[in-house]
């Protein structure tokens, strides 16, 4: 997330929070995947909602100073 930051793509904001808030998702529904895999479709279509809002909550604004 540093990375983004530094290249303007995401806010300026605490990039080790930031990665808490991307990956815990995730982790959970890898958790889901692994003990129910019929719900793999699901899971997939939640991971796609969560990464879209996550960058669409963060992405940077044209003007911003990063």
């Amino acid at each position: 997330f540093r990375s983004l930051i530094a290249a303007g793509e995401l806010q300026d904001r605490d990039p080790e929070a930031m990665a808490l808030q991307y990956v815990a998702p995730v982790i959970t529904l890898i958790g889901i995947c692994d003990r129910q895999p019929e719900r793999e479709d699901e899971c997939l279509e939640k991971l796609r909602s969560h990464v879209g809002l996550f960058f669409r909550t963060f992405q940077a604004k044209r003007g911003d100073i990063t």
